[in-house]
């Protein structure tokens, strides 16, 4: 343990603790977190909301550390009641007061739960149980964001809550084609084997034989009419008469 952060709790040992002894504990500067570990006991790493994050590792490091400074000094202290007011506080910036029915829901799955693992961790009685503070007045409505509302598809534990990423997320466009891809490539399968193993293929194969056998004698037909109507063809049958006539008239 680093020797700085030893000293800072050795002085919260010895000393009388007042009430902003106890508030300077909670919201020191220093950023040291040997167990952090812990912090991750409601998969709360698997979600992208940052606050959410830094509140449970903070909350983690002042839960196991003030534990040890209560049972160390063998007396009544007040590091739970602050800790609790700590929290508190967190959660009245996080969930608007209390007027942020996603944000609640989020509060809910992630830190109150992770208060509760963490009183379940301990080996003896817990040395702090979580006592939230009623709080009093309401919040503007109009500075609670539309994202504050659930919507009829969704629910408190609903993966579509913003800032959650699940592993059975919806379906990219990637995912889509890909499997468009496979359906495609599935029915030229069921057709090759239709051809190759079926009467079918055969069937078929004769269907389309005839089809072409109409195709060629209707392009004959119409290559024949064609050729006679051109004018190439009229004017060989024009000089074919004149000479018809001229013979037969030179023979009078």
């Amino acid at each position: 343990m680093n020797t700085c952060y030893k000293r800072n709790i050795y002085k919260f040992m010895v000393q009388e603790l007042k009430e902003v002894d106890y508030y300077k504990y909670y919201y020191k500067n220093t950023i040291l977190f040997p167990t952090r570990h812990s912090a991750d006991l409601t998969d709360v790493l698997k979600i992208n909301d940052i606050t959410l994050r830094n509140v449970a590792l903070f909350l983690t490091e002042h839960f196991k550390n003030a534990r040890i400074l209560h049972t160390s000094l063998g007396k009544e202290t007040e590091y739970c009641k602050h800790l609790n007011n700590w929290l508190d506080q967190k959660k009245m910036f996080y969930t608007s007061a209390g007027s942020c029915s996603k944000n609640n829901a989020l509060w809910q799955q992630y830190i109150e739960e992770l208060w509760t693992k963490l009183e379940q961790s301990e080996h003896e009685e817990t040395w702090c149980k979580r006592e939230p503070t009623r709080i009093n007045g309401s919040f503007p409505q109009d500075w609670i964001p539309s994202t504050c509302t659930i919507t009829a598809s969704e629910g408190p534990d609903s993966p579509a809550i913003d800032g959650e990423v699940r592993t059975d997320s919806t379906p990219t466009s990637f995912v889509v084609t890909l499997l468009m891809g496979y359906v495609f490539l599935g029915i030229l399968f069921i057709c090759f084997c239709l051809y190759k193993f079926t009467p079918l293929g055969s069937l078929l194969l004769n269907y389309i034989k005839k089809k072409k056998k109409i195709w060629n004698n209707l392009s004959e037909i119409g290559n024949q009419k064609i050729f006679r109507n051109s004018p190439e063809n009229n004017n060989s049958y024009s000089e074919s008469g004149l000479n018809h006539i001229f013979y037969h008239s030179s023979m009078n």
